[in-house]
């Protein structure tokens, strides 16, 4: 049986002559899933993203603007990269608070303001949280 090998300039001519689909295919095993995945989510297509993201972070993000605030929140907990953990903890608080779990929202900016006590947005979320918590006690009471 013999083998044939192509030079990269006539591979590329038979993808050419072959059509678009075969240098579509071809430029695909270049890519990384990654890649394909911040195409997805720059298209909008945001459940595609997160369930072909592999980083953490990016993958709760995708999860968050598709408004799958339990998975997006499952993601941020598992962040361990140093330059976004502090992002995905706030992100961890926006996810809890919009799943109406206020009081674990709480938890969540309150230590993103024990490391970074200029967190201007945390802040701002921590009052909110502490409003919504304050409400829904408040709702619980009165209802006893």
């Amino acid at each position: 049986m013999k083998t044939f090998f192509l030079s990269s300039r006539a591979g590329l001519a038979l993808a050419l002559c072959l059509g678009s689909s075969l240098g579509e295919a071809q430029a695909s095993w270049f890519r990384t899933s990654e890649q394909e995945a911040r195409d997805f989510f720059a298209a909008g297509k945001y459940a595609e993203a997160a369930n072909t993201f592999e980083d953490h972070y990016r993958r709760g993000v995708a999860q968050y603007r598709n408004g799958d605030y339990q998975s997006a929140a499952q993601s941020f907990s598992q962040v361990k990269r140093e330059d976004v953990r502090l992002d995905a903890l706030y992100n961890l608080g926006n996810a809890r608070f919009r799943l109406g779990s206020y009081e674990n929202a709480v938890e969540a900016y309150e230590s993103v303001l024990k490391e970074d006590p200029f967190a201007e947005d945390a802040r701002h979320n921590l009052a909110l949280a502490r409003m919504m918590l304050a409400k829904v006690e408040e709702e619980q009471r009165r209802k006893e």
